[in-house]
């Protein structure tokens, strides 16, 4: 089929549901990039929208996307961190003897306060420095999308029609808004394809339904796994944030209640029970830690032979630590702790001390 053929059809189609009421729309979007903070910024106050959502990189973070563009033929590796400063080693690799071989060519320092690089290599230095001010300043397609649903995520909302993602639903109640969007990307030089949903169809009123429904029920079931996983060790901005998903849960159960009537109060109840839930955790936790405080006069909790501070979650996997190998599921039982926040610690924490060793893909133990 045809471009022109394919594009004929769209607008047949369009042409049809023009004047019957809708559910919404389906949207894609292409971003274009990069550009330059300036224009990004100016894009979205021409759309109405607050430029300063988008911050100026963070040097470090910057120098992450740069030591990528960097790495083709050498290593970068975090040689030393003190105070506002870096040093990354370059490793220059190639091969010799039919083997490859390593280098060291020299160290570059990261003022983390103002993103400037020294380095005793004039030609790595102004190679490095380069690279690294395009970073800090340019803003590809993938930060352009991540904007899209930043936006979307603090204003309106963008429902998964499939599991991999790239194709979305937006409600009707979200369409001047989905026209501002429209407006952001084009000025940027890119695109959206949008697809309107017509109500009253026995199709179109069953997939915007099953849609909905999945993704409301995703939703509660993320929330209720959050809340499960809450423990001493959760950051207080953790906590207010699912605080605030969940009342955001609450209105858009309200507002979608037409596409799953059957569901509604199912839903609510699940929700209600996941606030209950989290209400009751806050003040385990606050209980806790107020003992904890009053233990130690409050003064700072101590650390553990690992530096990890007694009470924490941290510590509490720490001690279920033994000399004879343990599963992750093991150590995740004894300590209350989730299990891939086990296996994140025990990874972090076997690469820093010595006598935290992995015996196999799902076992640690400890040596002393």
């Amino acid at each position: 089929m045809s471009k022109n053929h394919k594009e004929a059809l769209k607008q047949e189609y369009l042409n049809q549901v023009a004047g019957a009421p809708k559910h919404g729309e389906i949207v894609t979007w292409v971003a274009a990039g990069p550009h330059p903070l300036k224009r990004v910024r100016q894009a979205l106050q021409d759309a109405t929208f607050d430029p300063t959502i988008t911050k100026e990189r963070n040097p470090r973070y910057a120098f992450s996307r740069a030591a990528k563009l960097l790495s083709e033929d050498r290593l970068i590796d975090l040689f030393k961190e003190d105070g506002d400063k870096l040093t990354f080693q370059f490793t220059r690799k190639f091969f010799e003897k039919e083997e490859l071989a390593f280098k060291k060519e020299t160290f570059v320092l990261l003022n983390k306060i103002t993103g400037k690089l020294t380095c005793e290599n004039e030609q790595i230095q102004t190679l490095a420095q380069t690279t690294l001010d395009q970073c800090m300043d340019n803003w590809n397609t993938a930060d352009i999308t991540r904007i899209v649903q930043k936006l979307f995520e603090n204003h309106a909302d963008l429902i998964p029609v499939r599991d991999q993602g790239g194709a979305y639903f937006v409600p009707q109640l979200y369409i001047e808004f989905l026209e501002r969007i429209s407006a952001f990307l084009r000025n940027l030089g890119g695109k959206i394809n949008r697809w309107p949903i017509a109500a009253g169809t026995p199709q179109g009123d069953k997939t915007v339904q099953e849609t909905v429904t999945s993704y409301i029920d995703l939703l509660t079931q993320d929330l209720e796994e959050k809340v499960a996983s809450f423990g001493l060790d959760t950051r207080s901005d953790a906590i207010l944030n699912t605080a605030t998903a969940i009342s955001s849960a609450k209105v858009k159960i309200e507002a979608y209640a037409n596409w799953f009537v059957d569901q509604r109060d199912v839903l609510l109840e699940r929700i209600e029970k996941a606030n209950t839930n989290l209400t009751q955790k806050v003040e385990l936790i606050s209980k806790s830690r107020a003992k904890t405080k009053a233990q130690y006069n409050g003064q700072a909790r101590p650390k553990d032979v690992f530096g990890c501070r007694i009470g924490t979650g941290s510590a509490a996997i720490n001690s279920a630590l033994a000399f004879t190998p343990k599963t992750i599921e093991e150590l995740s039982k004894e300590s209350g702790i989730k299990t891939y926040r086990v296996k994140s610690h025990l990874k972090l924490m076997a690469k820093k001390h010595k006598n935290i060793v992995q015996t196999s893909k799902n076992t640690y133990s400890r040596t002393i």
